[in-house]
């Protein structure tokens, strides 16, 4: 799912997800981590057409004769469209007014995230108040930490590997001056 908005309560992004065979996953849904798991049920709401009004998409709809033709008129994609098809109420939409609410807000519940073996990034840490500008541990010194190790979420695609680098490269030469 390509340029949409996901909101998490009262915090939206705008992002990419990918639907896999177990869940969900992608930079959107990375960014909204914090916040889904201060929510006592995490849910997502998903805008597919962020970028159109409900007035334009239902403009859009004015001269399309049937439902099944409302997804391709709006430019859905096969996923959007799968999930539109899915919906929890598990009927389609009735009208295009109804249609186009389902697009401006979907619904997606979340039973977690998947179990820590399969996580490609993690939360918490060392807090940064512990740490000093060489990012050595100040009640242990000679003790220097990067990366994920520190209380820092980063989205993923290059950004955590680049932060740990740039991390693991401070504290590297920091414990090199500290040795000396």
């Amino acid at each position: 799912l390509k340029n949409l908005t996901v909101t998490a309560g009262d915090e939206s992004v705008s992002g990419e997800l990918l639907i896999t065979r177990y869940g969900i996953e992608g930079g959107a849904i990375y960014r909204l981590g914090p916040k889904l798991r201060a929510l006592a049920e995490p849910a997502l709401t998903l805008d597919l057409k962020p970028q159109l009004s409900p007035i334009a998409l239902l403009e859009r709809l004015a001269n399309i004769p049937t439902a099944h033709d409302w997804p391709r008129a709006l430019k859905l994609n096969p996923a959007a469209t799968a999930l539109l098809e899915m919906m929890p109420s598990g009927a389609p939409a009735a009208d295009a007014e109804a249609f186009v609410r389902r697009v401006k807000a979907f619904p997606l519940a979340l039973r977690g995230p998947r179990p820590i073996a399969e996580a490609i990034s993690s939360a918490g840490g060392i807090a940064w108040r512990e740490i000093d500008d060489t990012l050595m541990l100040q009640k242990l010194p000679g003790i220097f930490v990067a990366g994920e190790m520190i209380d820092w979420e980063a989205p993923t695609g290059g950004y955590l590997m680049q932060g740990c680098f740039s991390t693991g490269t401070r504290a590297g030469r920091s414990a090199a001056e500290y040795c000396q």
